[in-house]
């Protein structure tokens, strides 16, 4: 499976990297300073070209509100 992780340079994105990267999915990150191959440049305001080259078949997301 593919995975696009937004802002995932953080601590807790590279955890959720390591975590899909080991169960062996790919693994992209959005982040405003890209330095690796599965990095893509994004400023949480637009798109981006990141959309033009992964094409995903659809996109979902995951709540981490409390209920």
């Amino acid at each position: 499976m593919k995975i696009i992780i937004a802002a995932g340079t953080g601590f807790l994105g590279k955890n959720l990297e390591q975590y899909f990267t080991e169960k062996g999915h790919q693994v992209y990150i959005l982040t405003r300073s890209p330095k690796r191959r599965n990095e893509f440049h994004w400023n949480a305001r637009t798109l981006g070209e990141w959309k033009n080259l992964l094409k995903l078949p659809m996109f979902s997301s995951i709540s981490l509100e409390s209920p």
